[in-house]
């Protein structure tokens, strides 16, 4: 048999692999049974040895006892070989996804980084956006350019209705996203972990983005600053921002949306 982990040839009685470590259940599992039947046999052969000296009454208590001490000690190597299992099961799985991981970067990263460098941020957020479904891809989040794509994401919703209004082509979708994604900008407090994380080039377009964002709650949402705040605190749920409630807000007031 193979190690289901590096692959090594093993023997069928290797309880663990010589290479890596890695618990063979099957093997623990024949051990275990192994063991178990040679101390079943053990308490079996206590009934056979003469026992004169001892009362009937000792005798059948100390069987009952061998009997509860086998119980413990099956459910004790049960539970921990089931614990072993499930430790080294997540091992491995935690490895391979950061196998996984690991590929994606190597193979997508450096694309990103040329898009990047070209200074086309369309361009890059339609890339990112191919990407999500691939195997691996969770390794975007380390990507150093992420933090501000994640900005750049809900701006192009504030930039989308724009140019949806100018072609007078939006729905109602359109105009809840927009909305949903302007509070945030113009709203949410950003942490300054993610902020320090952003280049200076970045944070001058994060402002833009946060000031286009100000003028389309302003010009087609007819909100002044302070109607703003309040409409934002209206839409939180347990302190964050609902999209639910957005769109009830935008459905509600669609009347005065232009």
């Amino acid at each position: 048999m193979f190690c289901s982990n590096c692959g090594a040839e093993l023997k069928e009685s290797d309880v663990t692999c010589p290479y890596c470590g890695m618990l063979q259940p099957s093997a623990a599992e024949s051990e275990y049974m192994q063991k178990l039947e040679h101390l079943k046999q053990d308490v079996q052969n206590l009934k056979a040895v003469p026992t004169k000296e001892y009362t009937r009454e000792l005798r059948h208590q100390g069987i009952f006892t061998a009997k509860i001490v086998l119980i413990i000690f099956c459910i004790f190597l049960l539970l921990f070989v089931t614990g072993v299992s499930v430790f080294y099961g997540s091992s491995y799985l935690e490895k391979k996804e950061l196998r996984k991981e690991n590929a994606f970067a190597k193979e997508y990263f450096p694309k990103l980084n040329e898009l990047y460098a070209s200074g086309n941020d369309e361009e890059v957020y339609t890339y990112i956006n191919s990407l999500y479904n691939l195997d691996g891809s969770t390794a975007l989040y380390r990507w150093k350019h992420m933090d501000y794509y994640n900005y750049y994401t809900l701006y192009m919703d504030v930039k989308f209705l724009n140019d949806a209004i100018a072609d007078n082509s939006y729905n109602e979708y359109d105009i809840s996203t927009g909305f949903y994604s302007a509070m945030v900008l113009t709203r949410e407090e950003f942490s300054s972990y993610h902020k320090n994380k952003l280049t200076d080039a970045e944070l001058v377009k994060l402002a833009t983005f946060i000031q286009e964002s100000d003028s389309l709650l302003l010009e087609h949402f007819h909100l002044t600053s302070d109607e703003a705040d309040q409409v934002y605190q209206d839409c939180l749920d347990d302190g964050y921002l609902s999209y639910k409630k957005c769109m009830d807000y935008t459905a509600s007031h669609k009347n005065q949306f232009s």
